[in-house]
């Protein structure tokens, strides 16, 4: 059988595929720490994560950038007031 350096370098390839996949979730795990510093905005950055992770496995996925922004603004208020009460509950019970 003979090697086909075209067949390799199609962005088609599974190969290709599995490798953009792979730099989507390293980009999107930057993204998410970089949105968790202000430990206030830990909860929206985690919703936004988990948002564009479900895409990802039913193969809606688009713009790492794009999805993860908008899922963040669009679940800002409601995560951090969830993780604001999940952060205090946690302190009362350490105390």
């Amino acid at each position: 059988m003979r090697w086909n350096i075209n067949r390799f370098f199609n962005p088609e390839n599974r190969f290709w595929a599995f490798m953009e996949r792979v730099t989507d979730i390293c980009v999107l795990s930057f993204f998410w720490f970089l949105f968790s510093i202000p430990v206030v905005t830990a909860g929206a950055a985690t919703t936004a994560l988990f948002q564009y992770t479900l895409r990802l496995t039913a193969d809606e996925e688009g713009y790492v950038w794009k999805t993860f922004r908008e899922g963040f603004k669009k679940n800002f208020g409601q995560a951090t007031i969830l993780w604001i009460g999940a952060v205090l509950v946690g302190a009362f019970l350490v105390f």
